[in-house]
């Protein structure tokens, strides 16, 4: 497998979600200590100042150190996943309009990560997907992104990826498809059946030879798609 990676973006982006860290635990220490030195209510209120954005800069730092820093990355554990497809596979990571774009004989895939551990499972009156467990009470208080709306994310995706596809003169493709990766090792999954595809990263390889038989794009086809996206030369 081809892999199409934009190095220069994680690098950037790893080394912002430090600077966003260095800013939160800074403005923490300040709300700590106005808030200790002080016990009237007005100076209490001058914490709050610190206090209340510096809860917000960790959120942003925890969900950036999740997918820029911290090792092993959304992205390595994708690629990881899908080592040993053949070299008629592309995947490319943050190269595209989408982190994570695999195009070859399975068809394209968007293959969304999430991190989310616990019981993930289907919520039948609203059609999406819930999570219940998971995490401890510091990740459950500093770390609460959920898992949203997959399917409503798939659609602004799609949307990217083809205004992306038109600017690179790709007017005519096969259908885009998306995949819902959970990457924790922690996760279970209680998804019998759902509108789109959800599996564990240690299922994904798996996933696409077996697509790849029923799809079966070939390599002309393939290649008139690749060839007008970036490469890793």
């Amino acid at each position: 497998m081809k892999i199409v990676r934009n190095d220069k973006l994680i690098k950037r982006n790893a080394k912002i979600s430090q600077y966003v860290l260095y800013a939160a635990l800074t403005t923490l220490a300040i709300g700590i200590y106005l808030t200790l030195k002080n016990k009237s209510s007005e100076s209490i209120g001058w914490a709050y100042l610190f206090l209340i954005p510096s809860y917000i800069l960790v959120q942003i730092s925890i969900a950036m150190g999740s997918r820029w820093s911290r090792s092993p990355r959304p992205d390595e554990i994708v690629a990881q996943s899908l080592k040993g497809l053949g070299n008629e596979f592309t995947l490319y990571i943050y190269s595209t309009a989408i982190p994570h774009l695999l195009i070859g004989p399975a068809g394209i895939w968007i293959i969304k990560t999430y991190y989310q551990s616990g019981k993930i499972y289907v919520d039948q009156k609203r059609s999406v997907l819930k999570q219940k467990g998971g995490g401890n009470f510091f990740t459950k208080i500093f770390a609460s992104e959920g898992i949203g709306n997959v399917v409503r994310e798939t659609g602004d995706w799609m949307k990217q990826l083809e205004k992306y596809f038109q600017k690179r003169d790709i007017t005519s493709h096969p259908e885009v498809r998306a995949i819902d990766v959970f990457i924790s090792p922690e996760v279970v999954l209680d998804v019998p059946s759902f509108v789109e595809p959800v599996i564990t990263s240690d299922k994904l390889k798996d996933f696409m030879r077996r697509i790849a038989k029923q799809v079966n794009l070939s390599p002309e086809e393939t290649e008139k798609i690749t060839g007008k996206l970036p490469s890793d030369k």
